[in-house]
């Protein structure tokens, strides 16, 4: 402010007020981060956010204010002195069964499949004509002569192996 012609005392009072600026914070699904929304930061000051994935799930990515940082656990935003944005990309854990089987029978389905984290699958053990279980192992486990296996609530890797044995008469 200029004073002009003066000629008279004058008072000038002046009032600051500190800016603030917002970190916006989305957690998106399967997983959270904290603290979310909107966060008012005085200009200067820091903030930390915690990432933590839902059970079955991890940290794929981490962006801040639109550039990827990384599958990051944590995040700290410091002398903020602008408004920022963090979210987070959650993808689920996924875990193979690997299937094998003797000549004269299948284990189906067959091959490597892979399935999310908590859920189920049943294979089925068929053998040939003529033919019979001899046995299912299930990560090494004899289950003696089934024709089934549920797998549920999957939460790692396992194998599913069948042998077959013909069948005699009397």
């Amino acid at each position: 402010y200029t004073f002009t012609s003066i000629n008279t005392s004058h008072t000038i009072h002046v009032d600051f007020v500190q800016l603030n600026y917002t970190v916006t914070v989305n957690s998106g699904i399967h997983g959270s981060l904290s603290p979310s929304g909107s966060n008012i930061i005085p200009c200067g000051q820091n903030l930390s956010i915690t990432i933590v994935p839902d059970a079955c799930y991890f940290i794929e990515d981490v962006i801040v204010d639109g550039v990827s940082q990384g599958p990051l656990s944590s995040y700290s935003f410091t002398n903020v002195t602008a408004p920022h944005s963090i979210s987070a990309v959650f993808t689920q854990l996924t875990y193979p069964i690997t299937t094998s089987s003797g000549p004269n029978g299948n284990v189906s389905p067959a091959g490597i499949n892979t399935y999310g984290c908590g859920s189920s699958q049943e294979y089925f053990i068929t053998p040939d004509p003529c033919y019979s279980v001899a046995d299912v192992l299930i990560d090494g486990v004899s289950q003696g002569p089934v024709f089934s296996y549920m797998f549920a609530d999957i939460e790692s890797s396992h194998t599913i192996s069948a042998t077959f044995v013909q069948q005699t008469y009397d």
